[in-house]
């Protein structure tokens, strides 16, 4: 049987169904749940703390162990997850915001977007300076792609990494009908981002995802280095049943749809989906058996208008709840592929 990291033994929070870790102090570059021995970060208990009182929720046992994560993953599954079949921002979702977030004061609200702030999920997250094989671009809404597209294209254009003569952009975009608001105007019009003076709108108008990341990225203004970087738009199809493709489905379909080499790649989202889809990113790799590759996250900081509303809150609660699933998911394979080995 495979052991577990141990550690020094620190004094439980009382009233608490789940554990105390180590403090680790993170770097606003980067965002994680995990810590690097894979225990659970101290503001991500404390955030489900929190949650917990304000909503009077029974208390479990209290536990200071490497099981904090199956713990943390099975009261955010139940208590932080918007419902089922519901889209981020859709009045379902926006509904259970407002219950999840009804009985916090507005104290609790700073101090949770303090924690979360201390996670990396807030600010944005800055690249390595390293040289990278691959550069990841995450799809999403019009506007959150060209806010990626746009930090990446700071990022390079102040030399914060090199684009090399090997690095390939591949742009995870898959099947999604366009929402209601990202109209014609939304789409013909990149401000307050620089648009690219050879572009071209396309002869019929983007009604799907994967037509508006192409537009997207032709569209913008971009550093030479990225510009002349070959460009690979993955264009996945949604997984039958389903409406649209996620981030999982996009990475698996790129997966199949060619010989990948490994490497290190550059992944850009925005927070605070930064963690989500790194985590996302990896778990699609490892189950496909894919190839070896090393993910650095990227991207802008959270664009809520007001950071302390339900809907903010309520997206970084339900999208922690997603991390510690994704990551509980990640340890599980990893200890399954090492089970083999410890066997006489």
């Amino acid at each position: 049987m495979q052991s577990t990291p141990t550690r020094p033994k620190k004094p439980a929070l009382t009233g608490l169904l789940f554990v105390i870790v180590q403090l680790v102090l993170m770097p606003q570059a980067q965002s994680r749940v995990l810590d690097d021995s894979g225990w659970v970060l101290p503001e991500v208990v404390e955030i489900c703390r929190t949650m917990a009182e304000a909503h009077g929720l029974p208390i479990a046992t209290e536990h200071e162990s490497y099981s904090a994560l199956e713990l943390l993953h099975a009261f955010g599954e139940e208590n932080l997850r918007r419902p089922e079949g519901s889209e981020r921002l859709d009045d379902v979702a926006q509904e259970s915001y407002s219950r999840l977030a009804a009985p916090l004061s507005e104290a609790q609200r700073r101090h949770l977007l303090s924690l979360f702030d201390a996670l990396g999920d807030v600010g944005p997250v800055e690249p390595l300076d390293k040289p990278y094989d691959y550069i990841f671009i995450h799809g999403s809404t019009v506007p959150n792609m060209r806010r990626r597209l746009a930090a990446l294209a700071t990022c390079v254009e102040n030399k914060a990494f090199a684009v090399g003569p090997s690095t390939q952009i591949i742009f995870f975009d898959g099947e999604r009908p366009l929402y209601a608001k990202e109209t014609l105007d939304v789409l013909l019009d990149p401000s307050p981002y620089v648009r690219d003076p050879t572009f071209t709108p396309p002869p019929t108008q983007p009604t799907d995802e994967r037509e508006a990341a192409e537009m997207v990225y032709r569209q913008l203004w971009l550093p030479t280095p990225l510009r002349h970087a070959p460009a690979e738009f993955v264009h996945a199809p949604a997984e039958p049943g389903h409406t649209r493709a996620h981030t999982q489905d996009v990475v698996r379909y790129w997966l199949s749809t060619g010989h990948r080499r490994p490497g290190r790649a550059l992944m850009v989202s925005d927070n605070p989906f930064v963690e989500y889809q790194r985590l996302a990113t990896l778990l699609a790799l490892k189950e496909a058996h894919g190839p070896a590759i090393d993910i650095v996250p990227m991207g802008p900081g959270e664009s809520f208008e007001d950071a302390l509303s339900d809907t903010a809150l309520g997206v970084r609660l339900d999208n922690l709840a997603a991390n510690l699933t994704l990551a509980l998911k990640l340890r599980n394979l990893e200890e399954q592929a090492i089970q083999p080995a410890l066997r006489p």
